[in-house]
């Protein structure tokens, strides 16, 4: 009934621009829903870093200066490699080579469960 009583109220189009309206913009999706690439995983993770860095630098700049705002980005890029250091040697020592897979043998069921927290938490915090 609805679809009659809008049909009636829609202004006259010619067809082929009807069939533009429900033509997706991207295309029709030839993977399967859910499933992405190692490349793709890597790509969103790379922007969502940037991005964050990007919008938060100069704030920070503007708030503490130059010598302090470079000293402190040193810091956090000393502390970042070393951190992914550290991540590297435990996946070699336990023969894993993921996130999860390391705070599983570190921690067990636990170790999963927090790291897949603070996954999502860097997800929705990064989704600005």
């Amino acid at each position: 009934f609805l679809q009659k009583k809008m049909a009636a109220q829609d202004p006259p189009y010619n067809t082929a621009s009807r069939a533009r309206e429900n033509t997706p913009l991207l295309g029709e999706s030839r993977k399967e829903d859910g499933v992405a690439s190692f490349s793709s995983a890597l790509f969103n993770l790379t922007k969502g870093i940037i991005g964050i860095g990007v919008l938060g630098l100069p704030i920070t700049f503007k708030l503490v200066g130059i010598l302090p705002g470079l000293a402190m980005l040193l810091l956090c890029a000393v502390l970042g490699g070393f951190a992914a250091m550290l991540l590297q040697c435990c996946g070699a020592r336990c023969g894993q080579f993921s996130y999860p897979s390391v705070a599983e043998a570190a921690w067990g069921r636990t170790g999963i469960l927090i790291i897949s927290l603070i996954s999502v938490i860097y997800a929705f915090g990064t989704s600005v």
